[in-house]
């Protein structure tokens, strides 16, 4: 099995826990991705859709689902009202941090199946391979 098959595995498998924690938060996995996806300080929709490798078009669907139900605020940028910010509000913070915690359980649970020494060269690798393709996806 290639590389590329493996990571489309991993995709797959991580989807259908995304779908599943989302269901229960009566919110769609793209939508817990957004929300995961936005840092403290907030985020330009330009920078977002990037980060996501989605169309501002979906990003504006899923995000104004997301202020309906008040979970973040969309600004305009006080120096460029061109772009558009996205904050979490207090209740999408909490629901993030909610969102994160499930997904904590799920990766703890198959943790368990590898040793100290086996997670930590995990974590090493993931961490380069992230690198790895955001400079692809960048440059690219």
């Amino acid at each position: 099995m290639y590389i590329s098959e493996h990571i489309l595995d991993l995709n797959n498998h991580f989807c259908r826990i995304f779908r599943k924690i989302a269901s229960k938060e009566n919110l769609t996995a793209e939508q817990v991705k957004l929300l995961l996806c936005i840092p403290y300080d907030g985020i330009t929709m330009t920078n977002l859709a990037k980060t996501l490798g989605i169309d501002i078009s979906t990003l504006t669907r899923n995000s104004q689902k997301l202020s309906d139900k008040k979970f973040i605020i969309r600004q305009n940028d006080s120096y460029d009202k061109r772009k558009i910010n996205i904050y979490l509000t207090e209740t999408g913070n909490n629901i993030s941090e909610n969102l994160e915690d499930k997904l904590d359980e799920y990766s703890n649970q198959f943790l368990e199946m590898f040793t100290v020494e086996e997670r930590e060269i995990m974590e090493s690798t993931l961490e380069k391979l992230n690198w790895t393709l955001t400079c692809v996806r960048d440059n690219g």
